[in-house]
């Protein structure tokens, strides 16, 4: 059982439910994950976006391959994921103890998006997506999209306080949808982060 006073959804600190996520996670299947629902607390959530929102984000843009801002990751949001409730948690679920978890802050809003390109190939590796984007409109593109090199792909679901862990296996790119003008005034806030592996260590 996690600590009362951590700051993520209490049900997802029991027992029972960690072990029926590690299932699903390593369940088979082309592209490994778990989507987490309403992960955090929600005045925690909250605090969090409120922070992120304020944060300086600045262009990252590179016309052939990629168009949006990124940011430093909050204090408070650094030491929630460097947490060790956190890490002991997801070190559960993929099954394999986590070292530490890097991460950054991205926005998304009208005309940004990344490109696949040989140029810049993802290694493989294990992602931690924690999505803060509130109110955006269906139709306005930006999800977050997974490819193999057959030509499968997910694309992962934009819903306020969703944590997604996935795996990239080898072959499996990653790329951020166009966001059309359906986005009008609002934004897409994004900590994507990657797992650090433990040397020579495994989770129970």
């Amino acid at each position: 059982m996690i600590n009362k006073n951590f700051m993520i959804n209490k049900v997802y600190g029991q027992v029972s439910a960690q072990k029926k996520i590690r299932r699903e996670f390593l369940f088979p299947k082309e592209f490994p994950g778990v989507l987490l629902f309403h992960f955090l607390e929600w005045e925690f959530y909250l605090k969090i976006r409120e922070l992120m929102v304020r944060s300086y984000f600045r262009p990252a843009v590179e016309r052939t391959s990629h168009s949006y801002s990124v940011a430093e990751v909050p204090a408070t949001l650094q030491k929630f994921l460097n947490q060790k409730e956190f890490l002991d948690l997801i070190s559960t679920i993929i099954g394999t103890a986590v070292q530490k978890i890097e991460a950054g802050l991205n926005s998304f809003s009208w005309k940004d998006y990344t490109i696949l390109s040989d140029t810049a190939l993802n290694e493989p590796g294990i992602d931690i997506i924690l999505d803060f984007t509130a109110d955006w409109p269906e139709a306005a593109g930006g999800a977050i999209v997974y490819k193999d090199e057959l030509g499968n792909f997910i694309s992962l679901p934009i819903a306020p306080n969703l944590l997604a862990i996935v795996e990239r296996k080898a072959g499996v790119q990653k790329y951020w949808q166009y966001v059309n003008h359906y986005a009008g005034k609002e934004k897409r806030y994004v900590l994507a982060g990657v797992v650090t592996i433990a040397s020579n260590t495994s989770a129970k």
